[in-house]
């Protein structure tokens, strides 16, 4: 069993080696992981490439080769089965503090490597899912209940919200990427949508917990949110950052847009 990190922003299928973990120096690696081990594998089967493969992510480079072997999706009792499943071992990974093992691509095939089939859309080959979709479920409360998050391939838990889904067009596929009319701080907007060239857009993306911006709208942000010393009472007060898109309205409470640093400082995310 391996721990993946489950990635909207890349399309490739990749498992972090033994390799990969010797080379680790932090030692968080070591302590907490679930490395891939090819010699423990009758259905392995090397090099499907020839070529070393390097991709650069936010947290530092990827090297590896591309392989392929059996491999099974889901908790124990119902799993998906894929046979030959070419995937991405990596032999460097992304330093992510050995929170996982794996990173899987979870974009569009146009964004993946060529030759290379991203594991929904091999799901979706094999006709396993009742629906073309996948669904996240985020717990809030990790650290007061048990509550887990949960992935699903193929549908969605209807008791994980209430009211109704909004559905919106994917406008590029390199990412999931959709049109943003606006920007809102406290409901009042931030005029950036009105300014941005060509367009004003948005790419949701599961593999990060931070928001990336153009330099344009950090500098709006950094205007409205200067470092500064602030207690816990003025952060609890820094409001509500809202993205509208398709005139849905979709909040994010201060705790998620502004990250202290140390007791007394904020600084937008």
């Amino acid at each position: 069993m391996v721990r993946a990190n489950f990635d909207t922003g890349s399309a490739n299928p990749w498992i972090f080696s033994q390799a990969a973990m010797d080379r680790d120096i932090s030692g968080l690696y070591h302590a907490m992981s679930h490395p891939f081990n090819e010699h423990y594998s009758r259905t392995f089967r090397d090099h499907i490439f020839p070529e070393e493969v390097r991709v650069m992510f936010g947290s530092g480079p990827l090297i590896g080769r591309f392989v392929s072997d059996t491999i099974r999706v889901g908790d124990s009792g119902n799993q998906i089965v894929l046979n030959n499943f070419i995937f991405g071992l990596a032999t460097q990974s992304p330093k992510n503090g050995g929170m996982f093992d794996a990173l899987i691509g979870l974009g569009y095939p146009q964004f993946a490597h060529e030759g290379i089939t991203p594991l929904f859309d091999a799901l979706i080959l094999k006709g396993v899912l009742k629906e073309k979709i996948f669904s996240w479920y985020m717990s809030q409360h990790l650290e007061e209940t048990d509550e887990k998050s949960e992935l699903i391939f193929g549908g969605y838990n209807r008791n994980r919200f209430t009211g109704n889904i909004g559905w919106h067009k994917v406008v590029d596929q390199r990412f999931f990427t959709v049109e943003l009319q606006d920007v809102l701080l406290n409901g009042r907007s931030l005029g950036y949508c009105n300014h941005a060239k060509p367009r004003c857009r948005a790419a949701p993306d599961s593999g990060s917990t931070s928001m990336g911006v153009p330099a344009a709208f950090k500098k709006v942000m950094d205007s409205k949110f200067p470092v500064k010393n602030c207690s816990t009472k003025q952060w609890e007060k820094s409001g509500v950052l809202t993205f509208v898109i398709d005139k849905i309205h979709y909040d994010l409470q201060y705790n998620h847009f502004i990250r202290r640093i140390g007791m007394n400082t904020q600084n937008p995310e």
